[in-house]
């Protein structure tokens, strides 16, 4: 009788055991206590759990569906699903802070930065690029980009430790439409920017300028009237970065000043001839702002005849800026398209100077502009 007790015995001490271990299974503190829905728990307050650590994922021959892996030669760990391996669980990720595409962690993105360079539909980018400021937790590498319309702005790179830094996206593409475009990091959660993209234009230098208002154009068979508050200057033909203009007064505006036109309909591609400019006067240029009754109406103001070369397009918002990146002459000239997907009514030039002396002459070339 009492060996039979004693196997009876054994026999529920096996089965007991055997339970366990095909039911739940905890380690570490607490060994006792274990949530209902947990096959495996660990507990610790000073000990961590280590996944397998391989060289390269690629060392795993038979790899299955939920398999997870630090993988050493990208410092990160990788689950296997779908019939492949996943990229990179960005750490940045677990500690609930934005992401980098990368191994760098990121605190915060600003997409505020500069707009330097014009885009127009059907026409391939070039030296368009986007400012965006990131503040970096810790160092490593990070690759971002934003899509839209067509263009891609990207960058990429290593941070070699924590910081701001400045970060110049490069542009690529060719934009399908005309408009305002929004571009958003493909971080997370990242920031967004907003990009015009004019229609196309023609680039042929006008034969004849206005510089004295009000004046009435034909355009496309209808007559425009262009109206300017304030005076003119009397000035002799002029002559500059092989653009000749036809206007004997225009607009001069000084330090601080600018010069507002308003047109009896709605335009589009007016363009416009500014002369006297001062290459080494702190980047000297334009800022334009054109409006449809009233509204702000977004545009970039494209160079492309006179001394075009000499001059960096920027936005801000929906302004238009141009201005000289040389020590040019001092009777520099320049010819852009005032670029927009929206027609506008009025527009208003103000000088871009830091120094009291000198001015620019203004001359409107219409000759390209077109109704909506």
């Amino acid at each position: 009788m009492t060996r039979h007790r004693a196997k009876l015995k054994a026999i529920l001490v096996c089965f007991f055991y055997i339970s366990t271990f095909y039911s739940q299974v905890k380690i570490g503190d607490n060994p006792t206590v274990i949530g209902t829905s947990s096959l495996l728990e660990l507990q610790s307050s000073n000990k961590g759990l280590v996944l397998p650590r391989v060289a390269n994922v690629s060392m795993i021959s038979n790899p299955v569906t939920g398999m997870a892996v630090y993988d050493l030669s990208n410092n990160c760990l990788r689950i296997y699903t779908n019939g492949q391996w996943s990229d990179c669980l960005n750490p940045s990720a677990a500690y609930g802070l934005p992401g980098s595409n990368g191994t760098s962690q990121v605190l915060a993105y600003n997409c505020s930065g500069l707009s330097k360079g014009t885009m127009t539909v059907g026409q391939s980018v070039s030296g368009v690029t986007q400012g965006i400021t990131v503040t970096v937790a810790s160092g490593g590498t990070y690759s971002i980009s934003a899509t839209a319309n067509g263009v891609t702005f990207s960058g990429g790179g290593t941070w070699a430790a924590a910081g701001t830094y400045n970060v110049n996206l490069e542009a690529s593409g060719t934009p399908t439409a005309a408009g305002t475009a929004t571009f958003v990091l493909n971080t997370n959660p990242g920031c967004s920017f907003t990009r015009s993209i004019s229609e196309s234009f023609s680039n042929a230098v006008c034969s004849t300028s206005y510089g004295q208002f009000p004046v009435t154009v034909s355009i496309n068979s209808q007559n425009i009237t262009i109206t300017k508050p304030g005076t003119n200057s009397t000035v002799t033909a002029i002559t500059h970065c092989g653009v000749t203009t036809s206007a004997t007064q225009c607009p001069r505006i000084y330090y601080g000043q600018s010069a507002s036109y308003n047109f009896s309909s709605s335009l589009k591609n007016v363009q416009c001839y500014i002369t006297g400019v001062n290459g080494d006067q702190d980047n000297e240029g334009v800022t334009v702002t054109a409006f449809l009754n009233n509204m702000p109406i977004a545009v970039q103001l494209v160079p492309f005849a006179g001394c075009a070369e000499d001059y960096n397009a920027t936005q801000d918002g929906v302004k238009g800026i141009l201005k000289c990146s040389t020590n040019s002459d001092s009777n520099s000239g320049v010819v852009f398209n005032i670029s927009s997907s929206e027609p506008y009514n009025k527009i208003v030039i103000a000088r871009n100077s830091t120094e009291t002396e000198g001015s620019l002459f203004l001359e409107l070339l219409l000759c390209n502009a077109q109704l909506p």
